[in-house]
């Protein structure tokens, strides 16, 4: 068992990967740190590509349809990501100046133990934008569009991933979703907090 938690922390931290190709944000570092986060509302793209497989793996099988299904998804991706995303980056904009975050959702994707185990992708990815919005005055203070924030985790695939999603949680669904959610949080936080 020790061998199994070893494996899975290991895992976990070795394939874990983010990016952000945003321009700078255009606050001085000193007016971003003086924000702070008081909500965080969670949208998604006409076109956006969300894909909870066991998720819809359980709602497949209680017999519902293709959109009560891709509702189910959302609803559950849009609680996890704005819950999340206000733990993670509201403790670090604790500032003064109230804003609200509007997330805008364009990909999400968490594989099933199906993937894991046949080799196929067993990467989960999330691809979005968020715009720190002022509270009172409703002016656009930060933005990063969708598709500018990228967020993956990567396993290995095969038995080995598979072992590796067993051994993680006893929920892998909101395992997988909130690995999602605070990766992407952290990245964001590092962003809109750093210097850089």
């Amino acid at each position: 068992m020790r061998f199994l938690k070893f494996l899975t922390a290991f895992g976990f931290a070795a394939f874990l990967a983010g990016c952000i190709t945003a321009e700078k944000p255009t606050l001085s570092l000193e007016e971003r740190r003086a924000l702070q986060l008081t909500a965080a509302h969670v949208e998604f793209t006409p076109d956006a590509r969300v894909h909870v497989s066991p998720i819809e793996d359980q709602e497949a099988a209680r017999g519902a349809t293709r959109e009560q299904i891709a509702e189910v998804e959302k609803s559950h991706i849009r609680a996890v990501v704005s819950s999340d995303f206000m733990a993670v980056v509201g403790s670090r904009l604790n500032g003064t100046r109230p804003v609200a975050a509007r997330i805008t959702i364009k990909y999400f994707n968490v594989p099933g133990a199906v993937a894991a185990v046949l080799g196929g992708s067993t990467s989960s990815g999330l691809i979005a934008g968020v715009d720190l919005v002022d509270v009172k005055t409703g002016q656009t203070l930060v933005s990063a569009p969708p598709g500018k924030i990228t967020s993956e985790v990567y396993r290995p695939a095969g038995v080995l991933g598979l072992v590796m999603q067993a051994a993680s949680a006893k929920d892998p669904v909101d395992t997988k979703v909130h690995e999602m959610a605070q990766k992407f949080a952290a990245e964001y936080a590092g962003w809109v907090t750093s210097n850089n």
